[in-house]
């Protein structure tokens, strides 16, 4: 706390007290703290950095440890949820290392600014935030440094504290807009990793559901079509995307179905669970089922991994999902096997038409449009946009003698074409 607002007030203190007397008291200390001095032509620190700030923080330091030290000292709730024993120490020395800490960290963050060329005030998330809590833990250990989950926890405690503070200061008037609000990379950095924190707890709290399953012996297949409207929308939510969708109306019903997307970002997956209210199995390469609980997961819920590195056990593959459709199961694929590279719709391969013309199952064929800008291939970081997933019509293939070559090409190429030709309506 010394070190939160010792960093707030260095700034606060400089606006909202300076103009009349604070700023006669101490007018001689209204200069920068780099004197003017330039460094390859650039500020050290800039015009804001001053001593003035600069006192008025390690003395807001000190009188906030002050207060502490009174707290701790005259109310037993206080003594018993701190770490710190401040009979045992020099709070004053605490309270100066916090608030010279948070500081002196402000400035080395201002320096690495200056030098990047980055103006005076603009947002750098999450150095803004980070800066003033590390140093000031650091001199702090002089004479305390807590156990390293406290540490962790201050540290993320804190940069949410920072985050709402500076809207709260924003509001009154203190800093200006553009001073405290994210600029659109760091946005995108934030729900990034809000969105792939999201799906590793998702992934966690579904494999111990399916665990459970085991254990007691259930179908999981119920506990995950409920869980996945859930846990899609909060990832959706996460990562900024909105979902819009036409053509519900071309799926029949009461009967299996092969639903042909075509395949343009990993964001496609979670884009289908989110608008396919039905059961279906997702029948993809086996790389997904390689990677460590999420493959459980995919397996225990009955989708389909078809082998990358063998043409003659992927054959294999697809015979047997021709089967899963016999019985009863809708599936979900991608007929271009791969993620496009540069959000154009790829060539396709003639599994989906050997499976429907197999099976004598309807292919809804499925444009998605937008999922590229959200998440290209060998990106992590999303960008945030409008996604649409067009429905068409379904397309039948009776075929009353045993399908060949040539009936597996045309019925690919009608299926490519239909979805091609919603995405140019798209476009």
């Amino acid at each position: 706390m010394p070190a939160a607002l010792s960093n707030h007030n260095a700034s606060v203190g400089n606006r909202l007290w300076g103009p009349r007397f604070l700023k006669l008291l101490i007018a001689k200390l209204d200069v920068p703290i780099d004197l003017g001095y330039k460094l390859n032509g650039k500020e050290i620190f800039g015009r804001n950095k001053t001593f003035r700030g600069f006192a008025i923080g390690v003395t807001t330091g000190i009188l906030v440890a002050a207060l502490q030290y009174f707290l701790y000292v005259n109310f037993s709730f206080f003594r018993d949820n701190t770490l710190l024993d401040y009979t045992k120490i020099n709070f004053v020395l605490v309270g100066f290392l916090m608030g010279f800490g948070a500081l002196f960290g402000d400035l080395v963050k201002s320096f690495i600014k200056r030098q990047l060329g980055k103006r005076p005030g603009l947002p750098w998330f999450p150095f803004d935030q980070l800066d003033w809590i590390l140093m000031s833990m650091i001199f702090t250990a002089i004479v305390y440094f807590p156990p390293l989950d406290y540490f962790l926890g201050t540290v993320v405690i804190y940069l949410l504290v920072h985050l709402c503070s500076d809207q709260i200061v924003q509001r009154m008037g203190i800093k200006k807009k553009e001073d405290v609000y994210f600029s659109f990379a760091e946005m995108r950095l934030i729900r990034s990793l809000l969105f792939w924190f999201f799906c590793g707890a998702v992934v966690v709290v579904v494999w111990v559901i399916a665990l459970l399953t085991k254990i007691f012996r259930l179908d999981p297949l119920p506990v995950y079509q409920v869980g996945r409207f859930v846990w899609t929308k909060i990832l959706l939510w996460s990562g900024g995307i909105k979902v819009k969708v036409e053509g519900y109306e071309n799926v029949p019903s009461r009967r299996p179905l092969i639903f042909a997307a075509n395949h343009q970002s990993y964001m496609d997956i979670f884009v289908l669970m989110e608008v396919l209210p039905f059961r279906f199995r997702f029948v993809t390469w086996d790389v997904l089922f390689r990677i460590p609980f999420l493959g459980d997961i995919m397996r225990d819920c009955g989708h389909i991994p078809i082998p990358d590195d063998n043409a003659k056990e992927a054959l294999i593959t697809i015979l047997k999902t021709a089967e899963v459709v016999l019985a009863g199961d809708s599936i979900v694929i991608f007929p271009e096997g791969r993620l496009t590279r540069d959000g154009k719709l790829g060539p396709f391969g003639r599994g989906v038409a050997m499976i429907a013309l197999k099976t004598e199952t309807p292919v809804i064929p499925i444009a998605i449009s937008g999922s590229f800008e959200v998440l290209p291939k060998g990106e992590w970081i999303l960008k945030p946009n409008l996604v649409r997933v067009k429905i068409g019509k379904p397309l039948f293939f009776d075929c009353h003698t045993k399908p060949g070559k040539e009936a597996y090409v045309k019925a690919t190429k009608e299926i490519r074409n239909s979805i091609a030709g919603m995405l140019a309506q798209e476009n």
